[in-house]
Formats: C-alpha cells, sequence, structure tokens
C-alpha cells in the first residue's frame, strides 16, 4: 500500500535529479534519491545559460551555482578560418537573456544544486529494476529486491533510461553520424564563448573557474570507423590550423580530462507521464548539444516538476499538468538541436549552405532565437503556465 505520507522518490541524481530534489526540498516535501552508481560522477562541463539560473533562483540554488561558475560572455560563431559568422555581441545578449551564461564543471554544477550534505536523503548504489503504479501512489523495486513506496516518482536517469519503460516504449537510440571529444584545458582564457564550425565539424570553448576551459570538438565520421588509438594527437592536429584558442587548450588538456563519445539521439517519449510516475530531462527528451540546452531544460524540469509535487496534493494530476505544458516547449528546443546538428555535420553543399545561410542572417535574430529559450524571462513564462 501506499499513501500520501510515502515521500516522492527520485531516480538519478544527475542534473534533472538534483533539480527536482532540491525544489521538493526547498518547498518542504519529503523526498529520496536513487542513484546507481556508488559514488557521483565527474562528468566534464555545461553552460548553463540564464534560464536555468533563473530556475534555481526560485528554489534558492542559483547564488551556489554561480558561486562555483564563471560568468561567461557571449561572443558568436566563426569560421574555422577565423571568419566571423555570427557576432551579436555580448552585451546586447547579456541584456536580451538577463544575465551573463556561466562555465561550470557538471560535477561542481550538481553538488551546489545538491546543496548541503544530507539535505536529501540520497542512496548510492540502488539500482532501480522497475517502477509500478499502486493505489494512491507507486512503488519502486530495487535489484535487491527491496520495494518502496512513494506519492510519486520521477524519473531521471538519463537518456540510457530503462524505467521509463514503465510509462511508454523506450525508443531506439541511433547514431547521428558524428563523434564528440569533451575536454578541460589547464589554461586560463579570457575571452567570450565562441563556436567555430568547420567542414562538417563544430568545435567551441567556454572559460571555467581556476584558470581552466572546456572546449569540445564534433566531427562528422562513420558509424564503423576506427577510434583514433590516441584521441588527444587526434583533435589536436584536426585543430592544428583553427583559430586561437582552440589548438592550446587541446595541447593543454591532461588526458584524464578529455572524453570521447559518438554521438547518439533517441527520440522523446511519446508520453511523459503515467499516473504518479513521470520521467524528465534526457530520460524523457534526450537532446543533442549544439544549443547547450540539454542540462538547462533538465533544470527547468526537476524545478518545475518538484514545486508543482509539492503544492498539488493529487500527484497525478500535477505530473499531468507538467507533462501536458512542457512537452511542446521542449519539443521546439529538441528539433532546433537536432535540426543544427544534422545541417553541421551533412556533407559538405549541404553544409557550406548552413554556414551561408547563418552567415547572412541579421545579429537580431539570433538574440530573437536566444531570448525563447535561454533567457530568464523564459523560465518564468514557463513556471506562470503552470500557475507557479
Amino acid at each position: 500500500m501506499t499513501g500520501s505520507r510515502d515521500p516522492i522518490v527520485v531516480v538519478g541524481a544527475g542534473i534533472a535529479g538534483a533539480a527536482a530534489a532540491a525544489a521538493l526540498r526547498a518547498a518542504g516535501a519529503d523526498a529520496v534519491v536513487l542513484e546507481r552508481r556508488r559514488e557521483p560522477g565527474s562528468g566534464s562541463a555545461i553552460s548553463l545559460w540564464p534560464n536555468a539560473l533563473a530556475a534555481l533562483d526560485r528554489i534558492g540554488r542559483g547564488d551556489a551555482v554561480r558561486a562555483a561558475g564563471r560568468p561567461s560572455p557571449t561572443g558568436g560563431t566563426r569560421r574555422e578560418d577565423g571568419r566571423w559568422l555570427m557576432r551579436p555581441g555580448a552585451a546586447r545578449v547579456d541584456r536580451a537573456l538577463g544575465e551573463q551564461a556561466l562555465g561550470i564543471r557538471r560535477a561542481d554544477l550538481v553538488a551546489a544544486i545538491a546543496g548541503p550534505d544530507g539535505a536529501v536523503a540520497t542512496r548510492h548504489g540502488a539500482t532501480v529494476e522497475a517502477v509500478a503504479r499502486r493505489a494512491g501512489g507507486a512503488a519502486v523495486r530495487l535489484a535487491d529486491g527491496e520495494e518502496l513506496a512513494a506519492r510519486a516518482v520521477v524519473i531521471a536517469d538519463g537518456s540510457g533510461s530503462t524505467t521509463i519503460s514503465g510509462i511508454a516504449p523506450v525508443p531506439a537510440a541511433r547514431y547521428a553520424g558524428y563523434v564528440g571529444w569533451r575536454g578541460i584545458a589547464r589554461l586560463r582564457v579570457d575571452e567570450p564563448a565562441t563556436q567555430f564550425w568547420g567542414p562538417s565539424m563544430e568545435a567551441g570553448f567556454l572559460a571555467l573557474p581556476d584558470a581552466e576551459t572546456y572546449w569540445f570538438l564534433t566531427e562528422r565520421l562513420p558509424e564503423d570507423a576506427p577510434a583514433p588509438a590516441d584521441d588527444g594527437a587526434h583533435v589536436r592536429r584536426v585543430l592544428a590550423d583553427w583559430p586561437a584558442p582552440m589548438a592550446a587548450l587541446a595541447a593543454a588538456t591532461p588526458a584524464a580530462e578529455l572524453l570521447r563519445h559518438p554521438v547518439r539521439d533517441r527520440r522523446s517519449l511519446r508520453r511523459w507521464s503515467r499516473g504518479p510516475v513521470v520521467a524528465i530531462g534526457d530520460a524523457a527528451h534526450p537532446m543533442r548539444p549544439h544549443l547547450a540546452q540539454g542540462g538547462c531544460q533538465a533544470i527547468e524540469d526537476g524545478v518545475l516538476l518538484g514545486l508543482l509535487l509539492a503544492r498539488e496534493p493529487d500527484a497525478a494530476a500535477a505530473a499531468a499538468r507538467f507533462a501536458a505544458a512542457r512537452r511542446r516547449h521542449v519539443a521546439g528546443v529538441v528539433r532546433n538541436a537536432r535540426l543544427i546538428g544534422t545541417a553541421l555535420h551533412a556533407p559538405r553543399p549541404v553544409n557550406a549552405a548552413f554556414h551561408a545561410g547563418n552567415a547572412l542572417a541579421p545579429s537580431v535574430a539570433m538574440v530573437a532565437q536566444l531570448r525563447a529559450v535561454a533567457s530568464r524571462r523564459a523560465f518564468e513564462r514557463q513556471a506562470r503556465r503552470l500557475g507557479l
């Protein structure tokens, strides 16, 4: 049996799960977080836009996150030969978005959202085997046979989630056609965050605290292409003639701080909730990285859902309201990220046409697109739609 006094169980202690748990805690709700890893993951770094910071401010975690990161003005986009394609001006972007974006390590972000140790009960090494609806709530069964009663279950265990099968069929993940490398260089760069578009490639960098810089490279490659024998040597060779500081960043990156991952894509769930069981973040809507909104939208999800569940006595109704309000907004972000990633890594004729088209677009159009998704007002609009 389950009841209204049972906790809300959050499956996954990553960005989405931490945001949901922090929101529940801020609103005075009882929550338990289950995480299959025995120790917190390290990950790489992330660009955190003002929409996510506005969400974190709503639950009192914004300042802690800002203290763990480094503000980063927006530079724009250049070609691999150095020519500017889009340069909207950092001051204009800041005014449109409400504040500057932030560069932060993923592990530091999750820790800052979660707050002091013990603020939310988190069980590491707890592998969820199944989630089921029960009268008045739900139940979570762990791999060791233990079963936990829950008023609601928030599934936030990433794009590889299998626990979402209790909500909707799990879509198959597919190779997107390109490989990504992410690194953290031991090199301070005092320049606005910038992207570079090359022939079926993309690269960029973002300043971090402690004289470090996060950077990335994506390259079109066949799915069956063998992995480089030395990833560091490969990226240094690719970036050797690109504009500064890309080659220097690659050279200043320890092997332990360089990650390689084939970019895979998976369709969003057809439905995000079933009764009091609801999916958020990458579990509900995986997103390619090209708008830097995957983590930001996950934070929005977690904060909005957590506040709703804490306020509404009917968890199933709260979950359904959340899913209905968020699906349309997030679908546009997912679609645009997929379209941009596909065009950036298309064969040369399509890729070159995409570059040329963006070079002709006025800066005001780029700023308007950012404002619609990445601004503080963008989050506030989402919150108002949910009555928060």
